[in-house]
């Protein structure tokens, strides 16, 4: 199946889109493309045959013909495109604290900062501070968030997150009032090993108690 392939080229779609300020409305959609992808019980493969990917929840036309294209050619242009010039390792740095895209555009043209080594110099040798709208209290913040990201990097393969996060998203989708539950951070990108399991819900309105 290469369901899991494609949720994770659509996630990092999304991400490289909101690293460069894209249209957030196409960052929506590509992650929601990703979760409805991660959550299908088929193989996606299978849906195309049959024609339905655009009945699937958040695959529309312009999505249908890229999962197409993938199926057919094990590449998508577009996402080639998005990615482009954007160094592999610092989009990883979206899964520390504090290290949303506009930061990590800011390390990256400022201090051509790519990966985690490269924001651990900044922040020990001063260069991080001394940034314009950075400032010692937003660095100790970052330099906290590193020392928790590194701590939880006691991690376990893949598979076995995987196994881990279906059996407590099958329990929770048997909860009332839930309407969705998708997994994120690392295990949403699908990396080779995971620290910490997130879990995302949507629910249905509901009366307060």
């Amino acid at each position: 199946m290469k369901n899991r392939e494609l949720a994770r080229i659509f996630s990092r779609m999304a991400d490289a889109i909101e690293f460069k300020g894209g249209d957030r409305f196409r960052i929506i959609a590509y992650r929601r493309a990703a979760a409805t992808i991660e959550e299908l019980t088929e193989d996606v493969e299978t849906v195309s045959r049959e024609g339905g990917l655009q009945e699937l929840p958040g695959i529309g036309e312009a999505i249908a013909s890229k999962i197409d294209e993938y199926l057919k050619t094990s590449r998508i242009r577009k996402y080639e495109e998005e990615l482009e010039g954007i160094p592999e390792e610092l989009l990883d740095l979206m899964d520390i604290r504090n290290m949303g895209p506009k930061t990590l555009g800011l390390i990256y043209g400022k201090l051509g900062i790519k990966n985690l080594e490269g924001l651990k110099r900044a922040v020990d040798d001063g260069s991080l501070a001394r940034l314009a709208g950075m400032g010692e209290k937003r660095v100790e913040n970052i330099r906290r968030s590193i020392e928790i990201f590194e701590k939880s990097q006691e991690r376990i393969p893949l598979s076995e997150a995987v196994e881990i996060s279906e059996k407590i998203i099958d329990h929770m989708k048997t909860c009332p009032g839930v309407a969705q539950v998708v997994v994120a951070g690392s295990l949403r990108r699908m990396k080779e090993t995971i620290g910490d399991i997130d879990i995302l819900a949507t629910g249905t309105e509901g009366r307060r108690s």
